[in-house]
């Protein structure tokens, strides 16, 4: 059995409880990121996430997980992107539908030959 700690109440120590007794970080999007999405991810956003992954990385085998995100292709990218674990939802059929768009034109765009693929000469 494992415990959970919310983020904004994590303590400065958290890195001395191991993963199997601290196994997951919990994190409110809402209280702790501006961005609701849109094509322009702001740094202020990368800074504070990379905190949070650190603070999970501080202990190999935690987990983060976000939850209260909002619901839009842009956010969950990238959060996804950047190695969160879990996304928690209520609205698991548009979690879904999202997550398979950005698995899709992920995959659309690695199947895209690039300019310098010489291979077609």
């Amino acid at each position: 059995m494992s415990v959970q700690a919310r983020f904004e109440t994590l303590p400065e120590d958290h890195a001395r409880h191991p993963s199997h007794l601290l196994r997951m970080i919990s994190v409110e999007y809402k209280t702790q990121f501006s961005w609701r999405g849109g094509a322009h991810v702001p740094r202020q956003f990368h800074r504070r996430l990379a905190t949070v992954l650190a603070a999970r990385d501080a202990v190999p085998g935690r987990i983060v997980r976000v939850f209260h995100v909002p619901r839009t292709r842009s956010v969950y990218g990238a959060l996804t992107d950047a190695g969160v674990d879990l996304i928690g939802t209520k609205t698991i059929d548009e979690s879904h539908d999202i997550l398979i768009r950005i698995v899709r034109d992920a995959m659309d765009r690695s199947s895209v030959p690039s300019s310098d693929d010489d291979s077609g000469n």
